[in-house]
């Protein structure tokens, strides 16, 4: 028969001490201390307020209520009570002096209300909750934490998972306590983390629930205390002690049908029944530019820094200055809570900045935790050091061999760093699996491929342990050879696959690309294959736009290369290929480009490669387009043709036509001759099953064709033709996937035709498109022509000033860059607003500054559109429509325009010339130079020039009069 007591006894816990007030009893994992009344009593007083200031009159006035008590007694009785607790003993405090003012308990504790102990055959009447008071409030767990609530009622033991300093404890005791009122018998924690014998965890279990287990047998007793109760209970930390607590909690599911487990560990239990939750780290923005601080307070990491900080430092707060330094902090220890706490703590002495700066030592420079913290989570090394000491040996030479990658890895791949005689793959894949159930790496399984990686931090640990244990070396030439050869097969398969599917395959690689060129350059590395991993990598830097990477590395590269054999003389080709491709689109860097160009076409030359010659020809053709350098373009073409012709390749015998038209139609001689060497190439291209052009020459070749043709097309006064090539333009480079053939497209027509035909709408999309396909750094230079299609927008939506000003600055920047081929126009557009602002001067200085360039350059597309806006400037400085200069200009225009078969340039000037005669009252003059230019348009008259025209013959017809009128009437 069971005894029932009905005295309730409070019971105080903090770390390995019960508290029991009632009986002024204190126990240290279930012993007896041997400790005095009046230190128990103080002790009580402080526990019942922990984390308060008790002044020392408050603890005078209630331990000695009628007796005077000097000071001196009171430190007395603290150092005995101190010295019970083993404060200080490896870091741990309790009782922190504030000297001259009182004490203060800084332990976590919790108080519970249970039946005095009893055997294993009383009914255990258990407290409603004995869970530990939050410090802080709890930040990004509240979707995980409602996650959890829902799944407890189908799963009695659920494990969270994840490395040290995730949040699972906090996690946990968030959710026992929001479901505690749904337990009859209540919510309890169990800290296991001070327990070293797996034998003491059933008991450690009853002293946290209330009651001491007295059997021989302890699982048992628990058992049958616990059998008929409705009870959840937390087991925290358990991954030390995974057998024995895995063992208790089957037995707990089959023996106490109304207990819930709740269990943290860096490792799943792995029992039937168990659901496995890993908790994910904090979010963290994605590395961009122009992080604000509105934008960054939405990820909780952040929210979690700027709250420890501004605990530590009452004037601290997120700002957009501050912000990109904080998510680089909160990025590199990997959105993990307590190092990121680590980090906010150092916000007295260090700025944002500096404490990123000084996480390359992150070991030495996080190792300030917070001082009632447990051991393991004082420093951010005890955090790691934790779980490594745990592996076994074989573990360990794998966790250490591993960290040689610096991105995600496949087994395989581990396999080709770590394999010998002795090991099979099969020992390797059970390895890695092993370290990712113990929460040391992470693992993705979204893929074909199941891949892992280290969190940085366990990363940089597992590093410190290779280099102590002398095996960096062969390691590291491990990595970089099996790096080296990965990337040698990406190379050949760069013409072959689909990109998307390409870069699906490889460019998870990048970061252990860049890590195996660091060792193979490094003293003590391999220069040899420090070059053959440079030439390897150039297609990723090249499709990924990493110009900038690509360049510094094929410069060291070089610095390496020898020139003793006919092998050194092609890898030294072929490194300033892909140095000549990085340094087109850079600032100032175009001259330079030409350099190298011209050293591939010397070493080609003297070694007979016809495949470099084509190559070399074909970039210093590029260089001189992107320079404005027309003329010298059109000589580099024909070179390119005779190269193509002596190869045979009917493919790039074709794409030797197509650089002829592009170079003709800039060139400005007749746009119908261009066309024909266009619309030829077009017609018998057939690009190669491998994506060999796109690859070797950067863009791909039908699609460019096509532009050029649309823009020769709109010149020959075929505008709704020209357009509606655009928009399919558009529309297949962006099904290419292919980033500098969109963004030429965008920018070198799309863009601009729509601007110059009037199509607001198209011109803003477009841009827009643009610009948003150019937020990376090394594609700036497109950029540049986003902002100044949209200066254009700007002045035709009236916001004049600061239009015409962003125009000005991004024509300043595309001549930085010495990518210049639509400068001359652009500049025209600029002059041309200018003058209608009334800047006359202004005006003058850039037109003439344009028309100059285009005679410099021989590139004379746009010229006749140029003398027109010169001769509407003489005009306004004159103040006369009749001026002479303005005349000579537009007469001049008109010539070329017709000369060069360029019927849109053909009707502004003519429309111009007749704005001019209808000032002058010479409307019959005007209708003869405008009607049969208008007459001989059969498309396009939805567009703004045709528009303009149309009611200015209208104007003109009338002012005549009907009798007087001749040529066709204009639509209506």
């Amino acid at each position: 028969m069971n005894q029932h007591v009905n005295v309730l006894e409070t019971i105080i816990s903090f770390g390995n001490f019960q508290l029991i007030s009632d009986r002024q009893e204190l126990t240290e994992n279930g012993r007896p201390v041997r400790l005095g009344s009046r230190a128990i009593s103080i002790l009580t007083i402080l526990v019942r307020r922990a984390g308060e200031l008790v002044t020392n009159e408050e603890i005078v006035r209630e331990v000695w209520p009628e007796t005077f008590v000097e000071e001196g007694n009171l430190r007395v009785h603290m150092t005995a009570l101190r010295r019970a607790l083993g404060h200080g003993r490896d870091g741990t405090r309790y009782i922190v002096n504030v000297p001259g003012r009182g004490y203060r308990f800084v332990r976590p504790v919790t108080v519970t209300a249970c039946m005095p102990s009893v055997g294993s055959s009383t009914e255990l009447a258990l407290p409603h909750a004995s869970l530990p008071t939050p410090m802080t409030r709890m930040i990004g767990r509240d979707d995980l934490v409602t996650a959890l609530k829902a799944q407890i009622p189908q799963r009695r033991l659920i494990t969270l998972v994840g490395p040290g300093g995730i949040g699972k404890t906090t996690v946990a005791r968030s959710v026992a306590q929001s479901v505690a009122r749904d337990y009859r018998h209540g919510s309890h924690f169990v800290e296991l983390a001070t327990i070293t014998d797996g034998h003491r965890v059933p008991g450690a279990v009853a002293t946290a629930l209330g009651f001491a287990v007295k059997s021989d047998d302890p699982s048992s007793s628990l058992i049958s205390h616990l059998g008929s109760l409705r009870a959840m209970i937390v087991l925290d930390n358990c991954e030390h002690l995974v057998e024995a607590v895995a063992t208790l909690a089957e037995d707990l599911l089959l023996h106490a049908p109304g207990v819930q487990l709740l269990v943290t560990s860096r490792e799943a239990l792995r029992v039937d029944g168990e659901r496995v939750v890993r908790v994910a780290p904090l979010s963290v923005p994605p590395p961009s530019d122009g992080l604000t601080a509105q934008g960054a307070a939405t990820y909780s990491a952040i929210q979690l820094f700027v709250e420890h900080a501004s605990s530590n430092l009452d004037l601290f707060e997120l700002t957009d200055v501050n912000a990109p330094a904080i998510a680089d902090i909160c990025r590199r220890l990997d959105g993990i809570p307590l190092a990121i706490e680590m980090a906010a703590g150092r916000i007295e002495s260090l700025g944002p900045s500096e404490i990123a700066a000084m996480l390359d030592d992150r070991f030495r420079f996080l190792n300030k935790g917070r001082r009632t913290a447990p051991p393991r989570h004082r420093t951010l090394r005890s955090i790691v050091d934790w779980s490594y000491n745990l592996l076994p040996e074989g573990q360990r030479r794998t966790f250490r061999y591993l960290s040689v990658f610096a991105g995600w890895f496949s087994a395989p791949a581990a396999a080709a760093i770590i394999a010998d005689e002795a090991t099979t793959l099969g020992e390797i894949v059970n390895a890695i699996s092993d370290l990712t159930s113990k929460s040391l790496l992470a693992v993705d399984v979204s893929g074909n491929t199941t891949l892992y990686r280290f969190f940085e931090t366990t990363r940089a640990y597992a590093l410190e342990l290779l280099s102590d244990a002398g095996e960096s070396e062969a390691v590291g030439r491990a990595h970089a050879v099996y790096v080296c050869e990965r990337f040698e097969r990406a190379k050949t398969e760069w013409d072959i696959r689909p990109t998307a599917e390409w870069l699906a395959e490889y460019r998870l690689s990048l970061d252990d690309l860049r890590a195996a060129l660091d060792w193979a350059f490094a003293p003590g590395g391999d220069l040899n294959l420090a070059v053959r991993l440079t030439l390897a990598a150039a297609p990723m830097w090249l499709e990924l736009s990493l110009i900038e990477e690509c360049r510094k590395r094929t410069e060291q590269a070089l610095a390496a290369v020898g020139h003793e054999s006919d092998e050194d003389d092609e890898r030294t080709m072929q490194l300033y290929a892909a140095l000549a491709w990085s340094q087109l689109y850079q600032a100032e860097a175009a001259h330079a480009a030409a350099a190298s160009w011209t050293k591939v076409l010397e070493i080609a030359e003297a070694l007979g490669d016809l495949e470099f010659q084509l190559r070399a020809h074909f970039g210093l053709w590029a260089n001189s387009i992107n320079r404005g350098l027309f003329g010298r373009s059109l000589a580099q073409a024909e070179h390119f043709a005779m190269v193509a012709a002596r190869k045979g390749d009917q493919a790039e015998i074709l794409l030797g036509e197509r650089l002829l038209g592009a170079s003709l139609h800039l060139k400005g001689g007749a746009q119908s001759t261009a066309r024909s060497h266009l619309e030829h190439m077009l017609s018998g291209y057939n690009a190669p099953i491998r994506r060999s052009h796109a690859v070797r020459f950067q863009v791909d070749q039908r699609i460019t064709a096509r532009m050029t043709l649309a823009r020769t097309l709109w010149l020959q006064g075929m505008v709704d033709q020209a357009m509606q090539g655009v928009e399919r333009l558009v529309e297949d480079a962006w099904a290419l996937g292919h980033m500098r053939t969109l963004c030429n497209v965008l920018a070198q027509v799309a863009a601009p035709l729509a601007l110059w035909t009037g199509d607001e709408t198209a011109a803003e999309r477009y841009t827009r498109l643009l610009l948003d396909a150019t937020s990376h750094e090394a594609l700036e230079v497109w950029r540049a022509y986003g902002f100044a299609f949209q200066g254009h927008l700007m002045v035709a939506r009236g916001d004049v000033c600061d239009g015409i000003d962003l125009l000005r600055a991004s024509i300043e920047q595309l001549e930085r860059h010495e990518f210049v081929q639509l400068n001359p126009i652009l500049t025209g557009n600029l002059a041309d607003f200018c003058a209608e602002g009334g800047r006359l001067v202004e005006a003058r200085d850039l037109i003439e500054k344009a028309i100059a360039f285009c005679e410099r350059t021989e590139g004379r597309w746009c010229i006749a559109e140029l003398w027109r806006v010169r001769g509407n400037i003489a005009v306004l400085e004159a103040g006369d429509v009749s001026a002479p200069a303005a005349a000579r200009d537009f007469r001049q225009s008109l010539d070329f325009a017709r000369q060069q078969g360029a019927f849109t340039w053909t009707l502004r000037t003519s429309m111009s010339i007749a704005r001019s005669y209808r000032a002058q009252g010479r409307f019959h003059d005007a209708l003869d130079i405008l009607q049969p230019v208008y007459d001989s348009f059969s498309e396009g008259f939805r567009y703004v020039d045709l528009r303009a025209a149309r009611h200015l013959l209208r104007d003109l017809s009338h002012a005549v009069g009907p009798s007087s009128a001749s040529g066709t009437n204009p639509p209506p």
